[in-house]
């Protein structure tokens, strides 16, 4: 299933209302005034160092995205295609990449623990040598 970008940007505005509002209600105390503000509902951005902790992206074209430093946590890229995507930095703790193209996508220096890389297509994937090590990949 091919996604279009403005179907891709109304999944990710929904994704990211749900995860502020979900914040929001967590939040027991201000945020320091120091802090970055999350960014507003409708308005996510896509691109480096974009929160999307959560966001169910299964089947998405993320395709040659700067995603440099990106918040992934929890993702559900089920079946997403990333290939050639920059994730140097990102952070995927236990997101889900099942069944994933990640051809060529550049991993170096992303904390990866906990991702599931199922029947992924890690094809020239770029990861330094102590990721590679610490790597389990499964079918």
């Amino acid at each position: 299933m091919r996604i279009t970008e403005s179907h891709l940007r109304r999944i990710i505005r929904e994704e990211a209302a749900r995860v502020i509002a979900e914040e929001e209600r967590a939040a027991a105390t201000p945020a320091p005034a120091a802090a970055t503000p999350a960014p507003a509902a409708g308005s996510p951005q896509i691109g480096p160092g974009a929160n999307l902790r959560g966001a169910n992206l299964r089947g998405a074209n993320l395709g040659g995205a700067n995603l440099e430093g990106a918040k992934l946590e929890g993702a559900r890229l089920w079946g997403a295609d990333l290939g050639g995507v920059g994730l140097v930095g990102a952070d995927l703790t236990g997101a889900d990449l099942k069944d994933a193209y990640l051809g060529d996508a550049n991993l170096e220096g992303a904390n990866l623990r906990g991702v599931d890389l199922s029947r992924a297509d890690i094809t020239g994937v770029k990861v330094t040598s102590a990721q590679r090590d610490s790597m389990k990949i499964v079918g």
